[in-house]
């Protein structure tokens, strides 16, 4: 959906500036509304005399939607420059200050989350020789299923330096590899399970990650992927709303932000949610955001997902897997949480003699 600056009437004397959709006079006509609305109430437009061509220019990119395929051999240069920066970005110490804050800590070895308890619980029903964690973090989910591994080897992965360092000297019997989800240091058809937790949604190359990991599976094995579904969730923490970084319209309405508001409430109930019901009628694009707000934000804005780069759905996930031509199950459904936190298990199948 394509979006412009146009010139107002005049309001109190000075001219107003604002974005609109144009891709139907139905959208004009809300655009339209949305004026007479904030007339209506007397709400005070934050004017802008004389607003300049570059100002025009950044209300409209804020505005746009910069999600592409990482699919499209077309888009190789704006993905490997998307990378470069998402791994800059997990990287630079000043800039994960913030971030740390959302990853969990806690010594317990019981998860207290729906969705890690489900997880768990489907765990203790398996029996695995050969298990890799993709995506292991500060090893919590490790900790939680130690006790129940038995005789299995494990081996966790992760590209972050400092957390395979403190999970080595912590639990210096286990196998812990610095990698990247499209490398995976590890025998080809060698693992009964591999499992990743959240992890999905940050790659830029889901596919090429799910291909990889697939690959390292034994016939037989299984691949358990636990991820946020955009589509049903309706929401984006990734991407811009509005006019300005600020999470929601009620903070923007707090701060007397009042256009930035409303068209936070129209991009996040209009615009959002049309684009992301598109998505789910092109499985198999692996759409991702090239401008994440973690990359725009301060140490200070944080909230979860917002470097959620790749907007994961069930559908997409489900569509691979039986291009693969592999088994799918959703042992705990498509219910809540289980609609917007997907838990989805996939059965690698022998080839066929």
């Amino acid at each position: 959906m394509e979006v412009f600056a146009e010139k107002t009437i005049s309001l109190y004397g000075s001219d107003v500036w604002y974005t609109k959709p144009v891709c139907c006079l139905h959208c004009q006509s809300q655009s339209q509304k949305m004026a007479v609305s904030c007339l209506k109430y007397n709400y005070a437009f934050t004017t802008i005399a004389n607003t300049s061509i570059s100002l025009q220019a950044q209300i409209m990119a804020s505005r746009t939607f910069q999600w592409i395929s990482s699919t499209d051999p077309q888009n190789k240069l704006q993905l490997e420059q998307l990378h470069q920066r998402m791994m800059q970005f997990y990287a630079n110490e000043s800039t994960r200050d913030g971030y740390q804050v959302l990853i969990p800590t806690s010594e317990n070895t019981t998860p207290a989350d729906p969705v890690s308890i489900a997880f768990l619980h489907w765990f203790q029903q398996q029996q695995f020789s050969n298990i890799i964690e993709v995506g292991c973090g500060n090893g919590r989910t490790f900790n939680y299923l130690q006790h129940l591994m038995a005789n299995a080897t494990y081996t966790g992965i992760e590209v972050d330096e400092q957390s395979i360092t403190r999970n080595q000297q912590r639990w210096p019997h286990q196998r812990w590899i610095q990698s990247d989800a499209y490398t995976l240091p590890v025998p080809e058809e060698s693992a009964d399970l591999i499992f990743s937790m959240y992890v999905l949604e940050h790659l830029v190359y889901p596919k090429k990650a799910l291909d990889l990991m697939y690959q390292k599976l034994k016939p037989g094995g299984i691949l358990a992927l636990v991820f946020p579904d955009f589509t049903c969730t309706k929401r984006l923490p990734s991407q811009q709303l509005g006019l300005s970084l600020l999470q929601s319209a009620k903070q923007k309405f707090q701060k007397l932000k009042l256009i930035d508001a409303f068209i936070s409430l129209y991009d996040s109930k209009i615009r959002l949610q049309k684009a992301l019901k598109e998505i789910t009628k092109q499985p198999g694009m692996f759409m991702v955001n090239t401008a994440p707000n973690c990359l725009v934000a301060d140490n200070k804005q944080v909230w979860p997902d917002y470097d959620a780069v790749y907007i994961a759905h069930k559908m997409e996930i489900a569509h691979w897997a039986t291009q693969h031509n592999a088994s799918i199950d959703f042992p705990m459904g498509k219910g809540k949480p289980f609609d917007e936190h997907s838990f989805i298990i996939i059965e690698k199948q022998p080839e066929n003699d």
